[in-house]
């Protein structure tokens, strides 16, 4: 199961010792690992694998691939992860979708606790709520809320399941505003839609928005987390602007995972590496620029982080429409 895993130092084997070992106990890894995308190439999950792959690789010393396998919410490549060897070769980078899918879909083919392995968290995808500058007459949060509670606003999301749909049901769920979704086929169009007046507001990943925010296009209200953004400090955080939401209070956090029942010594070989990699100073650079904030974690740390995901999204999801 997605486990609390407390390593000891080993000692080293003497040589007499190694002589004896069977040969199936070869050092991991001997061999590529996989690192399966639950998205498509060419987005943002996509990019953060690949940067992910390429500094691993360094540090492992066996080739890490990227396999995209898109399609059923990231339940596609969620199972086959979850079905595949337990043996430390295949692994998911997984998103925020891991946890709140448990309470979207009630047939799923796995249950994120119970048929996962912990590796490590990955990144943070910083997020703002941003509204249209000129339809909407809100310069705050508070503002914002009060003209919801004189009139149904709407706001743009990029389908059911993503962060432009669950951040502002938290909203909602808190705070009982009056909000209606309005679906598009991606980030990108939601976010056109709010620049045009089409819809009201987004809450959408701050790489995105940050053009136009610069340009006037959109005003920044408040941000998820608990601090606030260094690109955009003078925009207070939701606690801040006074919505006080669990879910609100942490961004959606990326992470790598394998299936269940993976050697604890093969856990320890696949965490260390990758807290070397999340914690080095060119990768969290090379992050920044793509729009994300390393987090580097040990892999009971990011179980924690699923379990707690999961516990918080429950309620706003089976509040919802979705």
């Amino acid at each position: 199961m997605l486990r609390k895993l407390i390593y000891a130092t080993t000692l080293c084997a003497t040589s007499a010792i190694a002589f004896v070992v069977p040969a199936q106990a070869q050092e991991f890894p001997d061999r590529p690992v996989e690192l399966i995308v639950p998205f498509g190439t060419g987005g943002p999950t996509d990019l953060v694998a690949r940067l992910l792959a390429k500094h691993w690789t360094d540090e492992l010393g066996q080739q890490v691939v990227v396999a995209n396998h898109p399609g059923g919410d990231t339940i596609v490549a969620s199972q086959a992860v979850a079905s595949s060897e337990p043996d430390g070769y295949t692994l998911l980078l997984g998103t925020l979708t891991l946890a709140t899918n448990e309470h979207i879909y009630s047939d799923l083919p796995y249950n994120a606790l119970e048929d996962f392995t912990a590796i490590g968290q990955v990144a943070e995808s910083p997020s703002v709520l941003v509204v249209n500058s000129k339809n909407v007459a809100a310069r705050s949060l508070e503002e914002l809320l009060a003209a919801m509670e004189q009139a149904q606003m709407t706001y743009a999301t990029a389908g059911t399941g993503t962060t432009t749909n669950l951040l502002p049901l938290a909203m909602r769920f808190e705070t009982g505003a009056q909000m209606l979704g309005i679906p598009y086929q991606s980030g990108g169009a939601a976010l056109t839609s709010v620049v045009s007046g089409e819809t009201d507001f987004v809450l959408i990943s701050l790489p995105a928005s940050r053009p136009y925010i610069e340009n006037g296009d959109v005003i920044p209200l408040a941000v998820p987390g608990s601090e606030r953004l260094d690109a955009i400090p003078d925009v207070p955080t939701f606690e801040e602007a006074g919505v006080s939401s669990a879910a609100l209070s942490r961004l959606a956090a990326f992470g790598v995972v394998g299936p269940d029942g993976i050697a604890d010594d093969v856990v320890n070989s696949l965490s260390t590496s990758l807290m070397v990699v999340t914690s080095s100073d060119e990768f969290a650079d090379e992050m920044e620029k793509l729009g994300f904030i390393v987090r580097s974690s040990t892999a009971a740390e990011f179980a924690d982080t699923i379990a707690h995901q999961i516990e918080v999204w429950g309620p706003i999801i089976k509040n919802s429409d979705i």
